[in-house]
């Protein structure tokens, strides 16, 4: 198609300035193989001629204006958005949420290069750790400095993929017709994609995606009207562990405090698993909330300030059947003897087979020092009404500093299965000499059995 030299002139400008569409750019540039003139009136504009000489040349300058207006409304808002998801992903580093920070950094990486080009390769690093010495000195998060600056390191690595992903993109992008640099620029956006795929196969792993949640909330739906129809359960939550990448699906009774339980999902949707029968007809929900009323208990006295005594470890529990194979303890719980929803006595649970775990730090380590620990132990756990079967206790000498000098002897005194019935004060070294040496061999036993 032939078009007259006055109309390719009309269009040289818009040619120059990168402002033709490609099919107009295509005619102009096949008149200007067989046309000396325009060619030469061409290479004149292109070299940085005076536009304005071109006959009926179109004023592009509003346009401009208004693009250059564009320009920098978005970038303000390209570097606004910056600044947000750098303060957002140092909030969530010290919560629940940090994992989300591997598909976050790479977003500011992007809005890092639409701002600075390719200065954001230094330029977002070090705001992210200016970021992060504001963060840490105005105590925005409960996390030290050290912590937080191996957190900025590990972002500035997802930040520059999000960089090098823009740049791919921005190169691939470029107005070009040479057939050597479409290759390069095919090849530069398959990489891109390549590296946005797995960053997020990376972001997918460590914190699922919304698809798979939608899939996993379907499928438990469908399974509890199907499998517990005529039932008040309902979803409470669907949650995702990267351990196992799996949906968990909580599910709940209002009208049960004991009827709780869970579905594990696959990321396709697939049930993998279903915990009622363990955690609601074996009764492993009211053996768990006997186990912590038990422990809270105990630590209203032993991890508290009326306890007179240097504690390095101290809680209780109930024993409860183990599952087959494993050591069995006398007296524990049989789960199949619990109901759900029941309330107990947990007082006379402690009595029968409530255990005790105390490990004191001392300058003294002694029988008699033992027993005075024990005996002081009983009295305000008496007072408090809290009972128990035994204890397993040690007492230990405290940890040693390198800026003191010690005169004591080494050892310790541990006592496994100390009953409660034998702490009283009458013959108590002479018992607690005896579980010293059933301790000893008991230890011994197990030593050789391995």
């Amino acid at each position: 198609m032939k078009i007259e030299c006055s109309v390719v002139r009309d269009l040289l400008p818009l040619c120059v300035e990168e402002m033709a569409s490609k099919e107009t750019e295509q005619l102009v540039n096949d008149h200007l193989k067989e046309c000396p003139e325009c060619r030469a009136e061409f290479e004149s504009l292109k070299a940085g001629g005076d536009l304005s000489t071109v006959e009926n040349k179109p004023d592009t300058k509003p346009f401009k204006i208004m693009m250059k207006r564009m320009n920098r409304q978005f970038y303000s808002l390209a570097y606004a958005a910056l600044i947000f998801l750098i303060f957002l992903g140092f909030g969530w580093t010290a919560g629940e949420n940090l994992m989300y920070n591997s598909f976050i950094m790479p977003i500011v990486g992007i809005f890092g290069y639409y701002v600075f080009e390719w200065k954001a390769v230094y330029k977002v690093p070090a705001l992210l750790l200016l970021i992060d010495l504001a963060v840490f000195a105005f105590q925005l998060i409960e996390i030290n400095f050290a912590d937080t600056l191996s957190w900025t390191l590990i972002y500035a690595i997802f930040v520059l993929i999000g960089i090098a992903i823009a740049f791919l993109l921005h190169f691939a992008f470029k107005k070009g017709d040479n057939i050597k640099k479409r290759i390069i620029k095919i090849s530069a956006f398959c990489l891109a994609l390549l590296m946005t795929a797995g960053v997020c196969w990376f972001a997918n792993g460590l914190v699922g995606n919304p698809i798979s949640k939608m899939l996993a909330k379907h499928t438990a739906s469908s399974y509890i009207e199907d499998k517990y129809a005529n039932t008040d359960y309902e979803i409470q939550e669907i949650s995702y562990s990267f351990k196992d990448s799996g949906y968990y699906a909580h599910i709940v009774s209002p009208k049960s405090m004991d009827g709780n339980f869970t579905l594990r999902i696959s990321m396709l949707g697939k049930l993998k698993n279903d915990d009622y029968a363990s955690r609601v007809t074996g009764h492993a929900n009211v053996a768990n909330r006997l186990f912590f009323e038990y422990r809270d208990m105990v630590d209203t006295v032993l991890n508290s300030y009326v306890y007179p005594y240097t504690v390095d470890m101290a809680h209780g529990r109930l024993e409860f059947d183990r599952e087959v194979g494993e050591e069995e303890i006398e007296g524990a719980i049989k789960r199949s003897e619990l109901v759900n929803d029941k309330f107990y006595n947990i007082g006379e649970l402690g009595k029968k087979n409530g255990q005790l775990v105390l490990y004191i730090n001392s300058d003294t380590v002694t029988k008699e020092k033992a027993a005075e620990i024990l005996l002081k132990t009983r009295e305000l756990l008496d007072q408090s009404g809290i009972s128990f079967y035994s204890v397993h206790f040690v007492l230990q000498y405290y940890p040693y500093d390198a800026n003191k000098s010690y005169d004591r002897p080494e050892g310790k005194i541990d006592l496994k299965d100390f009953l409660y019935s034998d702490i009283y004060e009458e013959g108590l070294i002479e018992r607690i000499e005896k579980s010293i040496e059933d301790t000893r061999n008991y230890y011994a036993e197990k030593d050789k059995n391995k």
